[in-house]
């Protein structure tokens, strides 16, 4: 099974397929330091538990990303979370039944492709702790870049919503338009049409989940992601760009692979693109980037990790501060960096064209 759904083109990257298409431990990478352990062995029972899975170090085994939208963002309405409070009993047990649709379709998932372990901001960080919340979010570079798989959920609006199900609409409905002299019903069935590329392409780029600071991250460092939109799967992985119909996507993972020779300017250019995203809190405008930043500064092929400040780099520092707030007037942060840095304000920057 994990053969038909896993494109040929990736195996030899992973290296690490067994004889019948599952997945060996060998050369997996260290775990993050909390996942969800979905059991694979338990696939064929109804619904089973889950439970939170704290990794002893050094711990190795695949495991799936999930990068999802949260939702409305009252206490009341968020996700369900991981919190001091619940730790304890998140790894005990969490009763399949009690997750948020969204999460229970990515267990599905995960299930279903045989990987274990599967990692969910909400449940995997203890989100009132923050000690915790500032080591893990120094992570999110290695925890999306080390993924097996990203599961990118476009369609869903929240964690209730679910996706798996847009897949199953069926493409027959039946109407029952008024009651007849005898008391029966006119009945007709009607087709559901699919949708079509340009649907999908529009829902794919306008899509929530493409403008938020944090998914550009998880999605630019993941090396395969699924994307899945409306009732459409979406294969993106350095031999596969992404492509609907016939128009290929500029994706935030495509300008990662691009060539390296001119990183500088391509780390402009996603500057660019990463100050026009959303974020629910503003101070997270450098730990939401810092992820990609790490790895950016390795890729001119020095043997140093070129010097880093405030959102910019040295060998370009000229360039990068050519920037200017795009059509809004400039409301600096501060406190957050110093003023010079394109991070000390909100909202969509530009910077001068000839630097990028």
């Amino acid at each position: 099974m994990f053969r038909d759904i896993f494109p040929n083109c990736c195996e030899h990257e992973v290296g690490n397929l067994t004889v019948d298409g599952a997945l060996s431990e060998r050369d997996a990478p260290m775990l993050p330091t909390r996942v969800l352990e979905v059991g694979i062995d338990q696939y064929d029972q109804d619904r089973p538990s889950v439970r939170l899975h704290v990794t002893s170090q050094p711990e190795r085994a695949h495991y799936i990303a999930l990068s999802h939208r949260w939702g409305l963002q009252s206490s009341q309405e968020m996700p369900m979370r991981t919190t001091l409070d619940n730790l304890t009993q998140r790894c005990e047990k969490i009763e399949f039944d009690r997750l948020p649709l969204t999460f229970r379709d990515a267990i599905t998932i995960t299930r279903a492709l045989e990987v274990r372990y599967l990692w969910i901001d909400a449940l995997c960080i203890v989100q009132d702790d923050q000690k915790d919340w500032l080591e893990q979010s120094s992570q999110m570079g290695f925890i999306f870049r080390n993924s097996f798989i990203t599961l990118a959920i476009h369609s869903a609006k929240n964690s209730s919503e679910g996706f798996l199900w847009r897949s199953q609409v069926p493409r027959f409905l039946s109407v029952q338009p008024h009651q007849t002299e005898k008391g029966g019903r006119n009945e007709f069935y009607t087709s559901t049409s699919m949708l079509s590329d340009s649907a999908i392409l529009r829902n794919f780029k306008d899509s929530e989940l493409s403008h938020r600071a944090w998914v550009l991250q998880e999605l630019c460092l993941s090396p395969r992601i699924l994307h899945v939109v409306e009732d459409r799967f979406i294969w993106e992985c350095v031999h596969r760009p992404v492509a609907i119909g016939e128009e290929s996507v500029d994706t935030p993972a495509s300008i990662l692979r691009r060539s390296p020779s001119n990183h500088t300017q391509q780390w402009l250019k996603l500057i660019e693109r990463y100050s026009s995203c959303k974020m629910t809190k503003s101070d997270d405008k450098l730990p939401a980037i810092a992820g990609i930043s790490n790895i950016w500064a390795t890729l001119g092929g020095t043997d140093h990790v070129e010097p880093y400040y405030y959102g910019i780099f040295e060998s370009n520092i000229i360039n990068s501060l050519l920037w200017m707030r795009r059509d809004e007037p400039v409301n600096r942060k501060a406190r957050r960096v110093p003023t010079w840095s394109w991070a000390s304000v909100d909202g969509e920057i530009q910077l001068y064209q000839e630097a990028i």
